[in-house]
């Protein structure tokens, strides 16, 4: 058996304190969100303000799509008819104006629509509803950009955007994707959903256990304690 030092025990649950073995085992991918100012100049604020517009009107317009689609031939239409659909749009003289934003912006706008309507479907939301420019504007950017020295840098802008990465991210972090934002007080702000490696912190204790790792029971403890082995029970 192997002594560990410092060895708290909880029931189906073990934490160990600063060792190798904790980091080994109690360290997980989770998904979190973090959200910091930015700081845009005139041209970010333009090509911000065209974002958040295009990808407003997107979202309206296949809202509507979708209540004619289903009130004319009594079935409705989902994500992949409406994403067919844009690029007709954007090919369209009087649409062409969409091709100014980042495309994907607007096939996240189509993924958010099409969410929406499997939330009412769940019971869980109420029917979808208009978007309006009173309203918090914003925009996904679901990849090709850099996070780096605070300094941002997305699809079809030059320069980059100043943030105020007021809180580093965890070991190992991974952009999943981000989304810029405008609040009503004329504010602007970047919000990353990051996989990012986790250990929770525990607590000091001055008790030692040895432990014994095998294939019947998971673990087992010098104190009599022990953890099934669960796929050994499927």
């Amino acid at each position: 058996m192997t002594a560990i030092n410092k060895v708290e025990i909880f029931t189906n649950k073990i934490t160990f304190c600063k060792n190798p073995i904790y980091l080994y085992l109690m360290t997980k991918r989770i998904t979190r969100g973090y959200k910091f100012p930015i700081y845009p100049t005139e041209e970010h604020k333009t090509f911000f303000a065209k974002s958040f517009g295009c990808s407003r009107f997107v979202f309206n317009h296949f809202l509507n799509a979708r209540k004619e689609h289903y009130l004319n031939h009594g079935k409705g239409i989902g994500y992949n008819d409406t994403a067919k659909l844009l690029v007709s749009l954007k090919e369209d003289k009087d649409t062409e104006w969409l091709n100014e934003v980042n495309s994907q912006s607007l096939q996240q706008s189509l993924r958010q629509l099409d969410v929406a309507y499997q939330r009412f479907f769940k019971k869980i939301a109420s029917f979808p509803s208009f978007k309006s420019k009173y309203d918090k504007q914003s925009f996904c950017v679901p990849q090709h950009f850099t996070f780096e020295n605070g300094l941002l840098t997305i699809p079809k802008l030059k320069s980059p955007i100043k943030v105020n990465q007021h809180r580093k991210f965890e070991k190992n972090a991974n952009i999943c994707f981000l989304t810029i934002s405008k609040t009503k007080t004329n504010k602007y702000f970047v919000s990353f959903i990051v996989e990012e490696d986790f250990t929770p912190k525990v607590k000091k204790t001055n008790e030692s256990v040895g432990i014994d790792l095998g294939l019947i029971d998971l673990m087992t403890f010098s104190d009599g304690r022990k953890i099934s082995n669960q796929k050994k029970k499927k």
